[in-house]
């Protein structure tokens, strides 16, 4: 049985029904859950930076190994928001979930790739926004599916296996839905 509880740090796995290209077989992590509101970051959307941009600098410094860059939502998509699993400098980090921090400037992002500190970054472009009660709205008439976040799924699962992960993981009906291809008309 999928749980029904909204709250930080849980998994949304858009069900099959959704067709927007934005979040067609996404998954989102619920950084925040509140009576106002939510926000959360797509984790499985890989994104391509073109590096011939103004900003070819910073563009070669992103292509980094350690770095994995991801469309974190449709909203504000000039904004970075850094995901990792450095627990250090906890004041200026929201702790999302177990080993799971958001948060972290330039500085922070160089330093730890000087150190090779962290195998563990994803610097996810936008967001996604919920106004009171839409995300509970949404939950209800059957958009996602929640499901518990772990480090290990969020940074060390393809992005392209992890929607698949986490129906197979909530078993059930979602398990089949796991298996379906993303063009039902190619069958």
């Amino acid at each position: 049985m999928p749980e029904t509880r909204l709250k930080k740090g849980f998994l949304l796995a858009a069900s099959p029904e959704i067709q927007d290209p934005v979040t067609f077989k996404s998954v989102v992590l619920l950084c925040e859950h509140t009576a106002a509101g939510s926000f959360g970051l797509m984790i499985n959307k890989p994104l391509e930076l073109d590096t011939n941009t103004e900003n070819a600098e910073l563009m070669q410094e992103l292509s980094h190994p350690s770095i994995h860059l991801r469309l974190g939502g449709p909203l504000r998509q000039g904004q970075m928001m850094l995901l990792h699993s450095e627990d250090r400098k906890q004041d200026q980090m929201l702790n999302v979930c177990n080993d799971v921090f958001l948060g972290g400037d330039l500085a922070f992002l160089q330093e730890s790739l000087s150190e090779n500190s962290s195998k563990n970054l994803l610097l996810c472009f936008g967001y996604l926004g919920w106004g009171f009660g839409e995300l509970e709205k949404e939950l209800s008439d059957g958009y996602w599916c929640l499901y518990p976040a772990d480090a290990d799924l969020i940074f060390n699962t393809d992005a392209d296996k992890i929607w698949s992960a986490v129906l197979k993981n909530i078993g059930g009906k979602y398990s089949s839905y796991s298996m379906l291809p993303d063009d039902l008309s190619a069958n």
